[in-house]
């Protein structure tokens, strides 16, 4: 029996023996493709759902394992080059060629990027066991020669992947942006070009120039003058349509800087370097192939042939996407205007794989709304295993999140507000001047997004309201968000049930709906993207006092099928939780804004006087849809652009594309110029 035993694991200790290093070199290598495969999908990917969590979770663990295996089998044969093959030592070079990692990801998030100097030394380290094993694999022989040429390609992939973190760093960012007369006059005279846009090609080449221009903007510096006078021109030209896909292309380009090797891929040393890899996996291959390998295990002699085929193949799927990719378009287009015939050929083939309709990143935005959010957020026993673990908010959040596309209509509601401020700006003649003042440095061109009261302000004067209801803008920004979207939430129950109006479909409520829903989501989900405040306790105080008021009188939604809102507002104070404290009644729940957003609904819909009349029905979804948009513009310019980048890799938010959209209009508190310039001329 004890025999038997000890016989078992003896042969068990065996073959974890043998296929320990072998099983560590196989993961590696499908661990390179599948960062190949499943890298790019991330910029589609978004939200908390579960497909997009589990997508997440798949992606990261890929990342941290593509470089622990590897350097785990690499310790491997540093300690037991006298225990294994040569022909294992051999896959050395390959274990370094995986370090050096796929084109199609670099970072998994944009800090990483700041992490360059620590993968310098990993680099170095790995680079010096590589060496070392290598160089105790005995004497030079043909495989020798094959694993030479993998050793030099392993080292090109990993300085490329090095180099690319270093420029995709903020630091390396902000120094690389050097705006020379020179540089300013081409572009502003390639903007002046593309006044409209004949093809998808012109879309591609636009927002390529503009990405370059945009680096400030993600790294939180000034934007030049000039650059603004140019591509604002040019957007006021263009419809919502033809607007979004600049800015989604351009965003596009924004990815690849900051999460792959495009930064260094796409220069002339990039092919270069892409090519003689290539052409070092190829050289590998064909002398392997004509080496004697009769002395070598048939398993390792086939993983051999695995690594060496699968290197080939992945680094000829590297050449092939860089051909392909949007970026090689523009720069063709750029670099060699007689080369119609192959920017023609590649436009087809790109025309192909990837459409001017699909989209380049998620198009969606989350939904939450604070109503459905509380009656689905009641603990039960999974809620409380959550809350042990201190992931209670974050599973809220995913199962109470819906996620719709943004609707075209949305789209041209926003862009048509922000020419209007552009063109008002014209006609009021705000510049005045300002940059040829002696002493003044910069100054804003649009001013109205210093504060959030400003523009919210002008809407509800237009409608001659602001006496009734301007108290809700007169508070912090997220309190603002919390109160309007309880009263947009409210009024969109009541106005299904109490009004007899026909023809209810009505799009400025949609919209309204809409963006309500996408600012609560990000107030809880992205807070980080909007103004500090306290939000998110005004939030969890709301959701408790829902709570309250739902126990005594059953859900709000099924209370304004039978009450008005006034009677919906008198049951929130009647039932609102108190308690004693130092002698005083106080409200249980201090930061709560349900009362507020009640009573705002309430106003709202007093000051219309709605009573089946179509016209104020309209009339009054008309200015809340107005309020919305305000709202989103003034998060949009408020959020810095190290923020909206972040999203990048994460399905990217439609926030980010109206400050993009801003910021190339001129629109915004943070959008100042740092150049003197006669704006007669610009």
């Amino acid at each position: 029996m004890g025999d038997g035993l000890t016989r078992e694991v003896d042969r068990f200790e065996k073959l974890w023996n043998d296929w320990e290093i072998r099983g560590a070199i196989v993961v590696s290598f499908f661990i390179q493709i599948l960062l190949l495969v499943t890298a790019g999908y991330r910029k589609r990917n978004y939200g908390l759902n579960l497909k997009a969590v589990s997508m997440s979770i798949f992606l990261w663990l890929e990342y941290l394992f593509a470089d622990s295996v590897a350097i785990f089998a690499l310790g491997y044969l540093s300690q037991n080059e006298g225990e294994v093959s040569h022909l294992v030592i051999l896959w050395a070079p390959f274990l370094l060629l995986h370090l050096g990692g796929q084109d199609t990801i670099t970072a998994l998030s944009i800090e990483d990027n700041e992490l360059w100097k620590r993968h310098l030394l990993t680099f170095i380290s790995q680079a010096c066991i590589a060496i070392y094993v290598f160089a105790k694999s005995g004497r030079p022989s043909s495989i020798s020669w094959a694993g030479s040429f993998i050793f030099f390609a392993g080292i090109v992939k990993y300085v490329e992947r090095i180099w690319a973190l270093q420029k995709a760093s903020m630091s390396s960012l902000r120094s690389s942006y050097t705006m020379e007369s020179d540089k300013i006059l081409k572009f502003h005279m390639y903007m002046d070009s593309k006044s409209w846009l004949k093809d998808y090609g012109d879309v591609v080449c636009t927002a390529y120039e503009l990405s370059k221009m945009m680096k400030p903007f993600v790294t939180d510096q000034t934007l030049n003058f000039k650059t603004w006078a140019a591509s604002r021109r040019y957007f006021s030209q263009l419809d919502a349509e033809k607007a979004y896909k600049v800015i989604e292309v351009e965003l596009y380009f924004m990815y690849d800087i900051l999460h792959t090797k495009a930064a260094v891929l796409q220069k002339w040393y990039g092919w270069l370097f892409r090519v003689s890899t290539l052409i070092c996996t190829i050289t590998a291959l064909i002398i392997f192939t004509m080496s004697k390998r009769i002395d070598y295990h048939k398993i390792e002699v086939g993983i051999t042939y695995l690594l060496l085929v699968g290197a080939v193949v992945l680094e000829s799927s590297s050449l092939a996407f860089m051909s392909l990719s949007l970026r090689t378009y523009a720069g063709i287009e750029k670099s060699n205007k007689r080369m119609n015939w192959l920017k023609q050929g590649l436009m087809v083939v790109i025309g192909k794989l990837r459409p001017e309709e699909k989209s380049e990143w998620a198009n969606c935005m989350g939904q939450c709304s604070l109503l459905n959010y509380t009656v689905n957020c009641k603990s039960d026993r999974i809620g409380i295993l959550m809350s042990s673990f201190g992931v209670k908010e974050n599973w809220d959040i995913f199962w109470n999140t819906d996620y719709k596309h943004v609707e075209p209509d949305l789209k041209e509601l926003v862009l048509s507000e922000l020419k209007r401020k552009i063109h008002g700006i014209r006609e009021e003649h705000i510049y005045k001047r300002l940059f040829l003042i002696p002493g003044r440095q910069e100054e804003h061109i649009y001013e109205g997004y210093r504060d959030h009261r400003g523009e919210i302000a002008r809407i509800l004067r237009r409608e001659c309201c602001y006496n009734e209801v301007g108290w809700s803008i007169e508070k912090e920004f997220d309190r603002s968000i919390l109160m309007w979207h309880i009263a947009t939430d409210i009024l969109v129950h009541s106005n299904e049930h109490e009004q007899n109006i026909e023809n209810k479909e009505c799009l400025h409520r949609d919209i309204s709906e809409d963006i309500s829903k996408y600012m609560l989501f990000i107030l809880i989900a992205r807070p980080f993207m909007l103004p500090s405040g306290i939000g998110q306790i005004r939030f969890r105080d709301t959701c408790r006092e829902v709570e309250a008021v739902e126990l005594q009188r059953g859900r709000i939604p099924q209370i304004l099928k039978k009450a008005s809102i006034a009677e919906l507002r008198s049951y929130i104070e009647h039932d609102r939780p108190q308690r004693i404290e130092a002698g005083r009644v106080v409200l249980e729940y201090s930061m709560s804004i349900l009362l507020d957003g009640a009573k705002l609904a309430q106003q709202l819909q007093e000051l219309f006087k709605i009573e089946g009349n179509r016209q104020d029905f309209e009339r009054m979804w008309k200015l809340i849809s107005g309020v919305w948009v305000e709202m989103l513009c003034f998060a949009a310019s408020k959020c810095v652009g190290s923020s909206h980048t972040k999203q990048l890799s994460m399905g990217g938010e439609f926030l980010t594309h109206v400050a993009f959209l801003m910021a190339h209009m001129g629109i915004g508190e943070e959008h100042r110029f740092g150049m003197y310039v006669n704006l007669g001329s610009a």
